[in-house]
């Protein structure tokens, strides 16, 4: 995906985290978000459905698609929250994607112990990943976009609630 990609939705998602910020106050905001990032991969995975062998059921594209959004929002949160620049480290293209999805999983487990410079190592994967699920980068964006729009949506609700 193009640097310029990358950095607009990285922009439009750090908006998004100072409104959530200033709506949900968490003094453990990084932990609970750590579980978020797995969470959604392993949603992503599951969706996919690379690992099933055994059924015979395609991949819904579009539900995989989003899915991948929610995961690469939730990543730049902590592109944001620790000031790191977005610099995504390539990967052997190679790897196959049952392979990349267990080297994903060994980065988390990095990062989760305070290694955050891995995250564009994590980035990179990322990337891989998305052309290993056949998808292209203007749909990549738009679903990131309109994950991005259906949480502002819900954001200015929860302002208008809390008043």
């Amino acid at each position: 995906m193009k640097q310029e990609y990358l950095q607009k939705i990285f922009d439009v998602h750090k908006t998004l985290d100072d409104k959530f910020d200033s709506l949900y106050k968490n003094e453990n905001i990084i932990e609970c978000n750590k579980i978020e990032l797995i969470t959604e991969l392993m949603e992503l995975v599951n969706s996919s459905r690379v690992f099933k062998y055994w059924k015979k059921i395609p991949m819904d594209h579009e539900e995989t698609l989003y899915e991948y959004a929610d995961w690469l929002s939730m990543l730049f949160f902590f592109f944001d929250i620790y000031n790191e620049e977005i610099h995504p480290i390539e990967t052997n293209q190679e790897t196959d994607i049952i392979n990349l999805i267990l080297d994903l999983i060994n980065d988390y487990n990095r990062f989760i112990n305070h290694d955050e410079k891995i995250m564009n190592e994590i980035l990179g994967k990322y990337l891989l990943l998305w052309e290993k699920f056949w998808f292209n980068e203007e749909e990549v964006l738009r679903a990131t976009l309109d994950k991005i729009e259906k949480t502002k949506v819900y954001l200015e609700w929860k302002e208008i609630e809390n008043g």
